[in-house]
Order: structure tokens, then C-alpha cells, then sequence
């Protein structure tokens, strides 16, 4: 039997030294053979320091996408660009847009794309929500300073669709080669129905950037080619957690989580080249 910790938005950058050495023991405790992290590690400057720190410590594989949380201080492709060179340098930090279909086991595949709120879902026109990205992200500073929505906009539904055309790439892989399951880690929630927080689900002016429909789409489009085909979707962002069963392929999870408090959300099991649900909740 092999076994896969899930955690998300874990925030390493707030974290005290006991909560840290708390999160660490939750993960050794259930003798994982690896840990997906489905974004929101650190900022620019910190995830680079703080992940390898926690692979070291737990000594397994870590398997992880990005978060807009990761990229504060810093630029998109600039971050990217540590995560491809590290993924590159590294057998045990995978960043899973580097790696294509990874094999967890013979009818078990893993994939993952960052994923950004697109904008597509809810109503963006109305929406006074103001993130910390627009100031916090250099790719966004400029657009925030020159007040223009539409840019922004635009700015993040060419991120979304660069997501799904990626993750399309990878998914029809993974099924395409009669994997029967697959595993896809991303950390903005696909859909509305997985984008829970405080047990509902977001409203439309927090819709637009809590969702990447773009993903969505493709998650079902491509799953809907290989009827026998079961999809797992981990997602993270909006701080709530729920389980959504999208369709009869394909469940999506949503991880709760809370700054100073990282948290291993549970873990997934392959037995006899089958993957369990995720298992309960595991408090720190």
C-alpha cells in the first residue's frame, strides 16, 4: 500500500516554530510515501528557503503547484522559474506543471497546474473585492496603479486559459494512457460548487477570484472522452473545506485551512491499484 498527505495554503512564512514542528510530526506520523501540497507555501522570497526545509525534515517526496500567495514580493515568472530549476535539480521537490504525468502507481496518475481566479464566474463588473494580489504581485502593481479592471481582467483570464492548456495537455496523457484514476492538484477551485468557505459556497463578488473556470472546463471536457476514467481534484485558496462531486467521474476536494496553523487535510491511500477517498481530517 502506498499513501499520499494532502495540505494547502499552509502559509510557511507566518508560521511559529511549534506549529511548524506540530505540522511536521502530523505528516511523519502517518508514514506517508510523499505529500502533495496544492499552493499558498510561502511568498517569493521564503518558499524558496521554507520547501526545501520541510522536505528535508520529513524526508518524502513533496509534490506541489503554486499559489498567488507564493508569488508576493515577487513576479510570476520569477517564482516559476526557481520552481522549474528546482524541480529540475531535485528528486523530492516536484512542481507538477515541470514534471507532466507523474506515476503513482500502475493505474494511478498525478498532474497539476497552478491555476489563477479567471474571472469567468460570478460578477466581476460588480465586484468591489480588492485582493492583496494587485499590490502584492509585480505583474499586477502596474494595472493596480493605472486603476484599469479591464486589464486586470484580461491579465487573468490569459493566466487561466495558459493553465487549462496545459493541464489539458497532461490530463489527456494521463488517460490516454489508461491510467484509470488521476490525482490533479491545483490550488484555485475549478468550479462554484468547490469553492467553499465557512460551509458555502462563494458569492458572486468573491466568485470571480476564488474560481478558474478555465480549468473547470477542461477537467470535464477531457474526463467526459474516457468514460471509465475517475478524476480527483485537490484544490486549496479560498480557506474552506468541503468535498464536491462535480459529475459521476470526477470529486473535487477543497482544504480548510487557517494563517499560523498549517494543517495536514488528510491523505489518500493505493491498494491493489485502487485510490481510496480522501481518509479524515488530521488535526494538529
Amino acid at each position: 500500500m502506498k499513501r499520499f498527505a494532502w495540505a494547502t495554503d499552509i502559509h510557511l512564512d507566518f508560521v511559529e516554530p511549534k506549529e511548524m514542528y506540530a505540522f511536521m510530526e502530523s505528516i511523519k506520523a502517518q508514514q506517508a510515501d510523499a505529500l502533495f501540497i496544492t499552493g499558498d507555501i510561502a511568498n517569493a522570497s521564503d518558499v524558496k528557503t521554507l520547501l526545501p526545509q520541510l522536505q528535508e525534515k520529513i524526508g518524502i517526496p513533496i509534490y506541489f503547484v503554486l499559489g498567488n500567495h507564493d508569488y508576493y514580493g515577487g513576479s510570476i515568472a520569477g517564482v516559476r522559474a526557481w520552481a522549474g530549476e528546482t524541480t529540475d535539480g531535485s528528486p523530492n521537490l516536484r512542481w507538477l506543471p515541470e514534471c507532466g504525468v507523474v506515476v503513482l502507481d500502475e493505474h494511478v496518475a498525478l498532474v497539476g497546474v497552478d491555476g489563477w481566479g479567471d474571472g469567468r464566474l460570478g460578477n466581476w463588473q460588480k465586484s468591489n473585492v480588492l485582493l492583496n494580489d494587485w499590490d502584492s504581485i509585480q505583474d499586477f502593481r502596474q494595472i493596480n496603479a493605472l486603476h484599469d479592471r479591464q486589464a486586470r481582467l484580461k491579465k487573468l483570464r490569459q493566466l487561466g486559459m495558459a493553465e487549462a492548456l496545459h493541464l489539458k495537455d497532461t490530463l489527456v496523457q494521463a488517460l490516454s494512457r489508461d491510467y484509470g484514476q488521476v490525482v490533479v492538484l491545483t490550488h484555485v477551485p475549478p468550479w462554484k460548487a468547490a469553492t467553499w468557505h465557512e460551509g458555502e459556497h462563494s458569492e458572486d463578488d468573491w466568485l470571480p477570484w476564488f474560481s478558474c473556470a478555465e480549468v473547470g472546463q477542461t477537467i470535464i471536457m477531457e474526463t467526459n472522452k474516457f468514460p471509465g476514467a475517475r478524476v480527483t481534484v485537490l484544490c486549496g485558496h479560498t480557506h474552506g473545506g468541503g468535498h464536491s462531486k462535480i459529475n459521476s467521474q470526477i470529486d473535487a476536494y477543497t482544504g480548510e485551512a487557517h494563517y499560523y496553523m498549517p494543517t495536514v487535510q488528510g491523505f489518500f491511500d493505493i491498494e491493489n491499484g485502487v485510490l481510496s477517498s480522501l481518509q479524515e481530517r488530521i488535526e494538529t
